[in-house]
């Protein structure tokens, strides 16, 4: 019997709207990491990795950002469909995320473990 992924993410769109238009920023993202493995997103830029990325805690602004299909399931909880009081206790809990400019993000004195 094989272990389902810790995080997996099926089908998922991520759209911004703003008044006037709605910008598709990823269209059908499918993932899976397993326990104790990593996953790197590669791609050019405007690619929509930040944007994956930010969507598994829910980090960008919800409007403009919409999820207009998909599933991002961490430990068989659909987090997309989940109310913000329980997505909060996921949040630095459960997963965490190191920014894109840890300078700004992380003490250069402690190590990232600490």
């Amino acid at each position: 019997m094989t272990t389902p992924p810790l995080l997996e993410i099926s089908d998922l769109h991520i759209s911004f709207s703003s008044r006037r238009t709605e910008v598709a920023a990823a269209r059908g993202i499918d993932l899976a990491v397993e326990e104790g493995r990593t996953l790197a997103l590669v791609g050019e830029s405007g690619s929509g990795k930040s944007s994956t990325a930010l969507s598994v805690l829910r980090l960008n602004p919800e409007p403009p950002a919409t999820y207009p299909r998909g599933e991002i399931r961490f430990e068989g909880t659909d987090l997309l469909a989940l109310p913000p009081k329980q997505l909060r206790a996921v949040r630095g809990r459960d997963i965490s995320m190191v920014f894109q400019d840890p300078m700004a993000t992380l003490n250069p004195l402690r190590t990232v473990g600490s």
